[in-house]
């Protein structure tokens, strides 16, 4: 559900397991007349013992943005920032920690907001570029954080991956090449593990 940003400040209640409820502030996009709020979405951690709120807001043309909000009945909310798009979210097996993902990249939290972050990388050859990448599938195995991510690879010589950019007398641009690569990152500090950490045994 969508509904119109409101100028007054705006609050989420989050109830907690046993009834503890935390009352949540939520910010507000500038300016307002430009952005539509989503209804916010709370996801416990699996031992109902934190949560996030996901407060996400609609605008203009690669605007869009949520902003991450955990809650605990002990500490209250704590903002952990406003993140680009609409990022994935989970929480690791005994809900310590908090990760949120994009195409750009993955992020990690702690209950007490500190961070840790990594971006997807590919070896390449001489000769080649990163033109962008995709995660078209993540999940968490173990302590391993698990990532399918789709490489967009050209020609480095090329001013641009768009086949109908031709300047008169010279060759097209040579088309964009997939590579997909399974990636493994081993939480919380986020370091490159082996790949069999995210195959089914």
């Amino acid at each position: 559900m969508f509904t119109p940003l409101l100028a007054s400040a705006l609050t989420w209640a989050v109830t907690f397991p046993g009834g503890r409820v935390v009352q949540v502030p939520l910010p507000e996009p500038a300016p307002p007349d430009l952005y539509t709020r989503a209804d916010p979405v709370t996801r416990f951690n699996p031992t109902g013992t934190a949560a996030v709120v996901q407060a996400c807001a609609f605008g203009p043309v690669n605007a869009d943005w949520c902003e991450l909000i955990r809650v605990t009945p002990r500490r209250g909310s704590l903002n952990l920032g406003r993140q680009p798009g609409l990022p994935g979210l989970s929480w690791t097996p005994g809900g310590q920690y908090l990760i949120a993902w994009n195409d750009s990249g993955v992020r990690l939290w702690t209950l007490r907001g500190a961070k840790r972050d990594v971006t997807p990388t590919l070896p390449i050859q001489t000769g080649e570029r990163v033109f962008g990448q995709v995660i078209t599938r993540f999940w968490v195995q173990g302590r391993a954080i698990c990532l399918r991510v789709d490489f967009a690879v050209w020609d480095e010589d090329a001013l641009a991956p768009s086949p109908d950019w031709v300047v008169p007398g010279s060759a097209p641009a040579p088309p964009l090449k997939t590579v997909r690569r399974l990636l493994a990152y081993r939480w919380p500090r986020l370091s490159p593990t082996e790949e069999a950490a995210c195959r089914r045994p």
